[in-house]
């Protein structure tokens, strides 16, 4: 980092700033480094200190430098940088507010294959047409039905729910499948909630009371709230001591079988740097 070594200016950056392999942490010096190397060019630092800025995790909080380096990244190419610049813009963080800027950053993000602006841009789109702004709900179901093969649990339980609910193009075996795809991918409790009721009531797949009440244990564990502990005494007052024993049985595998399938993508992706978002 002392000869100029942009890479190394910006890995000693972060180990500066988390205190990790034995140096002290010194956020000052630690900002230092990571702002010599995004402005050498180094797209990564730039997104990094931007993240920190929004957080606090560089030691400080500036929204301003925070959007102005994300900026910097995103026109370096950074999907990431693309969609988190684009959330600034839209909501007017660190930036002036301007949605229609804000839409054409999220569109480049999503089409370089960013889960999170796919999500978001389909959204949008659909907002469009729940509001009668348009009446082709084609965007909305291209772009989150790619977010959804990304495992993005915010476009499966949206798209699951539109297929539930929209009359024009109702389709409920879609929507619960998508439910079963997103409780089963990431535990998310609106997804395993949402495939619960489609269990208990049969919208979509045959009614199955034993999966019901896993499901909606599932979700509680999830994110524990009142209604959905009752929906589970409900159901589970319908079934027999051995069907609730099997209850928490398919629980159990559901949830070890997440963990075990995701232990090594969690492994690779953990980080002591949060997301700005």
């Amino acid at each position: 980092a002392s000869q100029g070594d942009t890479s190394a200016k910006s890995v000693l950056g972060v180990v500066l700033l988390v205190g990790r392999a034995g140096q002290s942490r010194d956020a000052d010096l630690g900002r230092q480094y990571l702002q010599e190397a995004a402005d050498a060019g180094d797209g990564k630092a730039a997104l990094l200190l931007a993240e920190g800025f929004f957080t606090g995790w560089v030691g400080r909080i500036d929204p301003v430098r925070g959007a102005a380096l994300l900026r910097r990244a995103a026109e370096q190419g950074d999907a990431k940088a693309m969609f988190q610049y684009a959330i600034t813009l839209i909501r007017g963080i660190g930036t002036a507010k301007n949605v229609a800027d804000g839409e054409i950053w999220m569109l480049k993000a999503a089409e370089l294959g960013h889960p999170g602006a796919q999500s978001e841009f389909g959204l949008a789109r659909l907002a469009d047409y729940n509001l009668q702004v348009t009446t082709d709900p084609g965007p909305a179901i291209k772009w989150l039905s790619r977010a959804a093969e990304q495992r993005d649990a915010n476009a499966m339980y949206w798209l699951g729910a539109f297929y539930l609910m929209s009359k024009a193009y109702h389709a409920p075996e879609r929507g619960a499948e998508l439910f079963k795809k997103c409780s089963e991918e990431t535990l998310d409790d609106r997804c395993t909630f949402a495939y619960a009721t489609a269990l208990e009531t049969g919208q979509g797949v045959p009614i199955d009371l034993v999966r019901a009440a896993a499901f909606y244990r599932l979700a509680n564990e999830a994110k524990p709230a009142q209604g959905k502990l009752e929906r589970l005494a409900v159901v589970e007052k319908q079934l027999s001591v051995s069907e609730v024993k099997s209850v928490r049985e398919i629980a159990r595998q559901i949830r070890e079988h997440f963990f075990a399938t995701n232990r090594l993508t969690i492994s690779k992706g953990s980080s002591s740097v949060p997301s700005t978002y």
